[in-house]
């Protein structure tokens, strides 16, 4: 094999070894990650993780005695949904310097993305597929 195309090897292989380790350490950040929301009154907090897991409800003892059901359970509806835009936008920060630059965010974050949108289209090779089992 000649030296420049062991060379170009050499580069490519160490360069998805990167890749790699940049996509582990993106998966560890994100299941590491926490976003935490309070009410400005301190009634109610709420702590979430990347995928929307609720890891926290923290409720003021005297919630009780100033909120009724349903406006504490408004609040904590309103904790979830601060601490999830949080968490999206802290995930889309750890992800998107992994992404093409040209891709825009919204196929990406957006609430139409799909898994086509993110890959290439297959290619056409001129050959049948071979056969599926």
């Amino acid at each position: 094999m000649p030296d420049s195309f062991r060379a170009t090897i050499d580069e490519l292989a160490m360069e998805y070894n990167r890749r790699a380790q940049q996509v582990h350490d993106l998966h560890r950040e994100l299941n590491e990650l926490r976003c935490t929301s309070k009410s400005r009154d301190g009634m109610v907090g709420v702590t979430l993780g990347a995928r929307g897991q609720v890891y926290a409800i923290e409720l003021n003892p005297r919630v009780h005695r100033t909120l009724s059901a349903t406006e504490l359970a408004a609040a904590i509806m309103e904790q979830i949904a601060q601490a999830t835009a949080q968490a999206t936008a802290r995930a889309e920060e750890l992800i998107r310097p992994l992404l093409p630059d040209d891709l825009p965010n919204e196929e990406i974050f957006g609430p139409g993305m799909t898994l086509d949108s993110l890959l290439p289209q297959p290619l056409d090779l001129g050959v049948d597929a071979p056969p599926r089992r």
